[in-house]
């Protein structure tokens, strides 16, 4: 490098001189027309003096003289942003397959911001366990990977949860603040809110460790089939009225010492239905099988209506909301004391 006679420069002051161009570089390459055009006019120099690098000369010579001592960067505006960013994921939320070599990008808006908003590297990972259940576990899980999805928000990056998943958690929903949530309504009925909906609700995750069904985005519906044949109870108490619909009670169970030869889950106490009564409003839900009664229910009943969401919770978590149940009904009698 040559150097003004009786001046030397030293490492720090190359450093600062190699920084100072590289910003005059970058914007002379921003405002090029040249390049404006190739790239739809979507590039915006900003001051960035913040972060400048390097003391402002003391004096510029030759072309240096028209440009001034101000940090900046090039960026791009939403409309480039969004062109350059490339989804890696399918429409049902399945990688794309080669990856693609370009990153997603998400244009986040900021008024303050001299460009409107800044374009940032997105979350990819989190955008698919937000807007694709299926894909939260390796392996199906109930109340994890069938349950309606969350809204993902491109513009800020964030995972809400959404009012299908509250309605199928059978709770409220509502927004503070502009967060969406889930919540349960004050004075709601014993037996058919807090007792069967808080039990069969608040225990939809630990269900599934057992019972790994896919409600949502499974292309083969997967069937509960458990038999609910009175002749091999022992005994049974009603302790959800119209749990399943109207007429359609759920039953304490204490199955008959021979039931388990029949069905495995006819095995010592539980929680379930009474075929005769399911079959009364639903017939096609009850086989008969060596002169006993079953009940089937697969996902794609499920999501008919919410009575049959019961239903299927129902037969898939048995055993578990016996337990919880009988701990509610023991917190109670407690409190009641």
């Amino acid at each position: 490098m040559a150097e003004p006679l009786g001046i030397t420069a030293t490492p720090l002051d190359q450093m600062h001189a190699s920084f100072y161009a590289m910003d005059v570089v970058k914007k002379l390459k921003c405002q090029d027309p040249a390049i404006l055009k190739e790239y739809g006019n979507g590039l915006v120099y900003v001051e960035d003096e913040k972060n400048r690098l390097y003391p402002c000369p003391t004096s510029t010579t030759g072309s240096l003289k028209r440009f001034e001592c101000k940090s900046g960067k090039c960026v791009l505006n939403e409309g480039l942003c969004n062109a350059q960013s490339v989804n890696p994921y399918e429409i049902d939320g399945s990688p794309i397959s080669p990856a693609p070599t370009k990153n997603y990008l998400e244009w986040h808006p900021d008024p303050s911001h001299p460009a409107g908003g800044k374009c940032v590297l997105g979350n990819f990972p989190l955008m698919q366990w937000c807007k694709f259940p299926a894909y939260r576990g390796t392996t199906p899980t109930h109340g994890v990977t069938d349950v309606p999805p969350f809204d993902y928000d491109p513009s800020t990056g964030n995972c809400k949860i959404t009012k299908p998943y509250c309605d199928w958690m059978e709770v409220s929903y509502k927004v503070d603040d502009g967060v969406p949530t889930c919540y349960t309504k004050p004075g709601q009925k014993f037996a058919e809110k807090y007792l069967v909906g808080r039990t069969v609700v608040r225990g939809i995750k630990s269900i599934g460790q057992d019972h790994p069904f896919e409600l949502y985005q499974n292309p083969t519906p997967r069937r509960v089939r458990k038999m609910s044949d009175t002749k091999k109870m022992k005994s049974y108490k009603k302790i959800g009225p119209d749990f399943g619909g109207p007429g359609i009670n759920l039953y304490t169970i204490v199955w008959a010492y021979d039931a388990v030869k029949s069905d495995p889950n006819a095995l010592g106490a539980t929680v379930g239905l009474l075929a005769k009564e399911v079959k009364k409003k639903y017939p096609n839900l009850v086989k008969k099988e060596k002169g006993l009664e079953w009940i089937e229910i697969d996902t794609e009943d499920a999501k008919k209506e919410k009575y049959l969401k019961r239903i299927y919770l129902c037969m898939s978590g048995g055993n578990w909301m016996l337990k919880n149940i009988y701990n509610l009904l023991l917190q109670l009698s407690h409190s009641a004391k």
